[in-house]
């Protein structure tokens, strides 16, 4: 158990997880592929839980993006920007994110450069050496 939770996910995959407290995510303008009424637009982020620090003020539950991935290897890469915006908006420094399905390691990558601690996890390992390559070559100063 934990007290929030975040799932980037599509439909109709998403319409399988528990109801979200709300749904946010991601404003694509370019497109990310096909679907039976034309384009998606929009990469779903299912919130659950309240987001750390609420009390202080109301926080962006979506973001526009345009950057593009990132090609390393992982067949689904995500910019760093989005997963920056993520752990920020879901955590508070010090904490520790998890992220079950790791892939090539960029939510790890945004923890750590945003000083939270981080576990992933990743059946694949091809997918867990090109994250732990990643994340060995990344040098952050905390000063």
């Amino acid at each position: 158990m934990c007290k929030r939770g975040m799932v980037f996910c599509v439909p109709p995959a998403m319409w399988q997880f528990p109801a979200p407290s709300v749904i946010g995510g991601v404003f694509l303008p370019h497109s990310v592929g096909r679907n039976s009424w034309g384009f998606s637009s929009f990469a779903h982020c299912l919130l659950y839980g309240i987001a750390p620090g609420i009390e202080k003020g109301c926080k962006q539950t979506g973001i526009r993006s345009v950057p593009q991935m990132t090609a390393n290897g992982h067949p689904t890469p995500k910019p760093i920007g989005w997963m920056n915006w993520a752990v920020d908006l879901g955590s508070r420094e010090g904490e520790t994110v998890l992220d079950p399905f790791m892939g090539s390691g960029t939510t790890l990558s945004a923890a750590k450069h945003l000083r939270r601690n981080a576990i992933g996890i990743e059946i694949e390992e091809k997918y867990c050496e090109i994250a732990a390559k990643r994340l060995s070559q990344e040098v952050f100063s905390f000063e």
